[in-house]
């Protein structure tokens, strides 16, 4: 499939249009406002400005669903005179408290807790004071707001303290947390690989707010990894960093009652004998139970366990295996009936499942070829599922709906491309955000009309278009979504983007750009911002670029993914050479310039690829893990189990070990301050090719981590990466 932007003015693309920090990433394509619902039919709305000091001037406003129209939450001014006064700060800091960044809302959005530089602090709109409830909390914790807006929780020195918002009182609920001991706060690979990265959370209230149930863990046995700084020489970071094979953090599950701190630990004693993980924890509505996941190290299984906690006592529902590894999904969804519905890869596909105590096992709802990427939410009146699937097109999300009884599945979303959605508390509305590939985000707000029994959805009432302006002045090449097949007949999917002046009769050097992870597509029918740009710039500059991804990385089903298990690279590196088969086989690609580049795991494969094979003429290998031994022990032996239990292949998916192997000129980049793939993997991959007399370019980036965010930087890696593609390929 052909999808063609027209040029107005044919402008040809430069570095300064799309990573010029003065032109704050206008090719993004992001919604230029933020929103989440707070009612049935009101719903709140943040403008996003990516100029500071706009940014500073704007606010949350409360928007009527049914009429468009909103009103600010606080006025800016009363708020800022608050915060001046009463935290005794100066007025360029009381600006940045006030930024709504550093604000988290209560339920019925009429306070605020504010974080900033340690301190928190409680606002309540409308008000002429602010309330100071601590300083020297751990801000990468965050604060929490309990269900009645009446306790606010958080982190300081490794322990969970709360502060009654209406009395202005403050105690420790946790005294254990210290040193080695994190109560209520997740260690670093906890947050990265289980809980969402940045999410170092490890604490939920019950729902009538009066116990919080909570992970204590202990990382005394954990190796410490020290980040430098080398521009301050005074920032240096240590985290724990449990590398594959090495020691995680033990962890235990507790309830603590908020009025007198009083601590039952529940009984996972049955999993003491084993290195396990608690890998997600929920309280069930009601309050009457909690509900956590528990896995062994290395994921090959996992048991939702149901607990008590007025007697820690517990009960494992059901286990969930596969012949791989078993992904952590989500927590139940439980419905009014007290049964729940649950994701699941068991069949090879990610589904819905329902599950009721009469069973011996979830029974499916959702089946067929397709995955279901998230559940929305369940309508337990009108009784509907409601969840984004690919179940229309494996490259682009849509929106969907069914009954829990696995009948009537309708697709509320028509347009091809992607799309996510958020509804309303009673699902009479929803927000969409849709794209394609050469089109940016446009959002809507759509009704759920009731016309008897029947339901329909309406067209909806366009919020805002892109953010990206002028888009039609340049020339955009031609994008073509293509399906190759491997030597097995399994269809890979990707992205071809063509000169602007295409010809056909012409041979073009071809640019492949890959990920390839497990289950993490690189290949969507929806906007591909900046680097979706640059890559129309490479093209506009005589190169056709080609996205690809290999069947694990595909999104197409676990069942695809399973086949790298235990052998990163072989498999990976198998899919791309069956791609580059096909792609030398196009009368206008010129098969002896092709290259490579990818970041993180597609700096790996970019690295694996050019020493385990001569496919490219040249790569860029960003962040790139050289060896699975040196990353992070919950990632790597999820797919790869410890090395102990699988020598061979580790060796085998080493670049390290095949350094003297290299073919091609490599280009290596890395953020020093990289907390999650260390720059020891570069610097080792540096010092074998330098033993092995091999020629290599490489640029470092100081204060920088795992992503290039500082735009100065970024600008400059990126005119870095032009002109090693011009100059090689």
């Amino acid at each position: 499939m052909d999808l063609v932007s027209r040029a107005e003015e044919n402008k040809l693309l430069t570095l300064e249009d799309i990573y010029d920090p003065g032109r704050k990433g206008i090719f993004e394509g992001k919604s230029s406002s933020l929103r989440k619902w707070v009612s049935d039919d009101h719903y709140l709305e943040l403008i996003n400005h990516e100029d500071k000091n706009d940014e500073e001037n704007s606010l949350w406003r409360r928007i009527d669903a049914r009429t468009g129209e909103g009103v600010a939450l606080y006025d800016l001014a009363v708020m800022r005179a608050a915060i001046e006064e009463s935290a005794g700060v100066s007025a360029s800091d009381a600006a940045e408290m006030s930024r709504p960044s550093k604000h988290r809302l209560n339920s019925d959005q009429t306070a605020a807790l504010i974080e900033h530089n340690g301190t928190l602090a409680y606002y309540r709109f409308g008000s002429d004071r602010i309330t100071r409830c601590n300083t020297d909390i751990d801000m990468e914790a965050g604060a929490v707001f309990s269900p009645n807006d009446t306790w606010i929780s958080y982190i300081k020195n490794d322990n969970i303290h709360v502060t009654n918002v209406l009395n202005e009182t403050t105690h420790a609920l946790t005294t254990r947390g210290g040193g080695s001991v994190l109560a209520g706060r997740l260690d670093w690979v906890y947050q990265e690989e289980l809980y969402g990265r940045g999410n170092f959370t490890g604490h939920w209230w019950s729902p009538d707010a009066t116990h919080i149930a909570f992970l204590e863990l202990d990382t005394s046995q954990v190796r410490e990894h020290w980040i430098p700084d080398h521009v301050s020489n005074q920032q240096d970071q240590k985290i724990h960093y449990p590398r594959a094979g090495e020691a995680n953090s033990t962890v235990r599950l507790g309830v603590v009652s908020v009025p007198d701190g009083q601590t039952r630990w529940l009984d996972t004693s049955k999993y003491d004998s084993i290195d396990h993980l608690i890998v997600r924890v929920a309280w069930a509505a009601d309050g009457s139970y909690i509900m956590f996941q528990v896995q062994d190290r290395e994921q090959q299984w996992l048991d939702l366990v149901r607990a008590d906690p007025k007697t820690g006592q517990v009960r494992t529902i059901f286990r969930e295996t596969t012949p791989a590894w078993v992904e952590v999904l989500d927590n139940p969804h439980w419905l009014d009936d007290g049964s729940f519905v649950w994701l699941s890869e068991r069949s090879g596909w990610r589904h819905i499942y329902h599950y009721n105590e009469i069973q011996d096992s979830p029974k499916p709802v959702t089946s067929g070829d397709w995955d279901v990427r998230k559940i929305y939410g369940i309508d337990t009146v009108q009784h509907w599922i409601y969840f984004s699937a690919t179940e229309h097109s494996p490259i682009a999300a849509h929106t969907y709906r069914i009954r829990p009884d696995g009948t009537g599945l309708e697709r509320l979303t028509d347009r091809d491309g992607t799309h996510a959605s958020t509804f309303s508390p009673t699902f009479r509305y929803f927000i969409d955000s849709w794209s394609n590939a050469v089109t940016p985000p446009e959002v809507r707000l759509h009704r759920v009309l009731h016309q008897g029994d029947d339901e329909t959805v309406d067209e909806g009432e366009i919020l805002n278009t892109h953010s990206v302006a002028n888009l039609s002045i340049y020339a955009w090449g031609r994008t073509e979504l293509t399906n190759v097949s491997a030597r097995d007949g399994f269809k890979l999917p990707g992205i071809m983007i063509r000169p602007p002046d295409f010809d056909p009769n012409r041979k073009y050097p071809v640019l492949c750009h890959v990920y390839g992870g497990p289950m993490t597509p690189k290949v969507q029918d929806g906007w591909g911002g900046s680097i979706h740009a640059w890559h129309h710039m490479l093209a506009q500059r005589g190169a056709i670029v080609w996205v690809l991804d290999n069947r694990s990385s595909s999104g197409r089903g676990a069942v695809a993914s399973w086949t790298i298990y235990r052998r990163f690279g072989e498999m990976e590196l198998s899919d791309l050479e069956d791609g580059i088969t096909w792609l030398k086989s196009q009368r206008y690609v010129d098969p002896e310039r092709l290259g490579i580049w990818g970041w993180s795991f597609g700096g790996y494969l970019t690295a694996y690829a050019m020493t385990h094979g001569a496919l490219f003429r040249m790569g860029i290998a960003g962040a790139p893990v050289t060896d699975w031994n040196l990353y992070d022990s919950i990632y790597t032996e999820r797919y790869m189990s410890r090395p102990s239990n699988n020598p061979e292949g580790y060796r085998n998916s080493s670049v390290l070990e095949a350094a003297d192997k290299l073919h091609g000129k490599l280009l290596i980049l890395h953020g020093t301050m990289d907390d999650n793939v260390h720059i020891e993997h570069s610097m080792q991959l540096v010092h074998k090719l330098q033993k092995a007399g091999k020629d290599f370019e490489t640029m470092f980036y100081p204060q920088a981590k795992h992503k290039i965010e500082d735009r100065k930087q970024l600008y400059h890696m990126q005119g870095v990466m032009t002109n090693f593609v011009l100059e090689n390929l």
